[in-house]
């Protein structure tokens, strides 16, 4: 399985909206890893973090 997120950076800023402050070289991380645990818990157990991309732009 494949999965791109395109997202753009005041999105990715929503998304992240945390009360402690993640340094933006954290961000695909950080959504990556939420949506290989998102996937896993819908049954798709064979998913691996390098599965996923996510795009981030302007």
């Amino acid at each position: 399985m494949i999965v791109t997120i395109d997202m753009t950076k005041p999105e990715v800023r929503e998304y992240v909206n945390s009360d402690y402050p993640v340094p933006e070289s954290e961000y695909q991380e950080l959504i990556r890893g939420d949506i290989k645990t998102i996937l896993k818990r819908w049954g798709f157990q064979g998913i691996k973090p390098e599965d996923v991309t996510v795009n981030i732009h302007d």
